[in-house]
């Protein structure tokens, strides 16, 4: 059973009035002399004005949930696989790894169209392919010589591709053909300092960081993500 409480003045029978007092409505000591209080209008307005607050903050609310998830939305639909040719020919469709059983070190790549057909795909015959929930996962994969696949893994002023499943690095530089870059793995350091230098010494910041590293693997790839922030 809940019991409603309302603030009273609670005058005694010799007329003294005393403190405020909460106690619950109507129940009041014998004897007792019940004066309710007048109703504060300034307080009653200052509380419309909260709940309309809070009416019009629930509203905006509302609004921005809604246009959030139609960006999303549209966001998801408009980000599809696909491929390119080397007609520049679009080809949408769902893209995923193939296998050859007669040889598993092989790559290959196959794509699903809207009729559900599937097809082996060329790296002869195609450019660049986008990858959104392969195993390879969210990236582009480029061709080299017509026979190997490659993925970006740096992308910027300097792109930087790896051979999928493989240890070979590629680069490239301002949109210029996709080159083989030896550094790492089982290359000489020297050897891999060489072959970046000349692609980052038109910054001369980034120049003299990069002849003071040694020349592992991982010490080029952060100078060349170092290059491309500094070129942003």
């Amino acid at each position: 059973m809940y019991i409603k409480y309302r603030q009273y003045k609670i005058q005694n029978k010799w007329g003294s009035v005393g403190d405020k007092a909460m106690v619950p409505a109507p129940t009041c000591l014998p004897g007792d002399k019940v004066v309710a209080r007048k109703p504060n209008w300034v307080n009653l307005f200052n509380l419309g004005n909260n709940l309309l607050a809070n009416k019009n903050l629930l509203r905006s609310l509302r609004i921005f949930t809604a246009f959030l998830f139609l960006i999303i939305t549209k966001n998801i639909a408009q980000e599809k696989e696909y491929l390119v040719t080397n007609s520049n020919d679009t080809i949408y469709g769902k893209i995923s790894r193939g296998i050859n059983y007669l040889n598993t070190s092989e790559v290959r790549f196959k794509i699903r169209d809207a009729k559900g057909d599937k097809s082996l795909i060329n790296p002869g015959e195609v450019k660049i392919i986008r990858s959104l929930h392969g195993v390879d996962g969210d990236c582009f994969i480029a061709t080299i010589y017509k026979l190997w696949f490659l993925k970006r893994i740096i992308q910027g002023k300097i792109n930087v591709y790896q051979l999928v499943d493989g240890v070979l690095f590629f680069t490239s530089k301002e949109g210029s053909e996709i080159k083989s870059t030896d550094f790492g793995g089982l290359n000489s350091r020297k050897k891999g300092l060489e072959q970046i230098r000349p692609l980052i010494e038109d910054n001369p910041v980034i120049l003299k960081e990069f002849d003071s590293i040694k020349g592992s693997q991982n010490n080029i790839l952060e100078m060349i993500r170092k290059y491309n922030n500094y070129a942003k």
